[in-house]
């Protein structure tokens, strides 16, 4: 695997290993606004993306640098954040002056039993 920083340093290579790989993608992985009435009214107003086609012009941040730094003075809102919120709200909360998380309906939670892993189990 070979990745690189930035603009002004050399790749770096190495190797990772793992006696178990989980794809977490998931079932919902691919990016969807939700059906909202008045979004289109709204959008014709307003900067819009999905928080998985990121703007990169709009917030002044990049895959390298992901200071949101063209946030500072804007209020920022995000609709129906799910899973997506654990990744994105703290980093808004950061650099936005402002930010509204708007959740349309909860997140599914069921108690999960968690216990401590049983060696001998396992």
């Amino acid at each position: 695997m070979t990745r690189t920083l930035g603009e002004n340093t050399k790749p770096e290579t190495f190797t990772v290993s793992a006696y178990f790989i989980f794809i977490a993608g998931g079932v919902i992985n691919i990016p969807k606004i939700p059906k909202l009435r008045g979004w289109q009214e709204f959008r014709n107003n307003k900067h819009v993306f999905h928080s998985a086609r990121r703007d990169y012009n709009y917030t002044g941040c990049n895959q390298e640098l992901p200071d949101m730094v063209k946030f500072k003075d804007k209020k920022v809102a995000t609709i129906d954040p799910s899973a997506t919120a654990v990744q994105i709200v703290p980093v808004l909360a950061k650099w936005a002056k402002h930010r509204y998380v708007i959740q349309r309906m909860p997140s599914y939670n069921e108690y999960l039993g968690n216990r401590l892993t049983d060696e001998e189990h396992f």
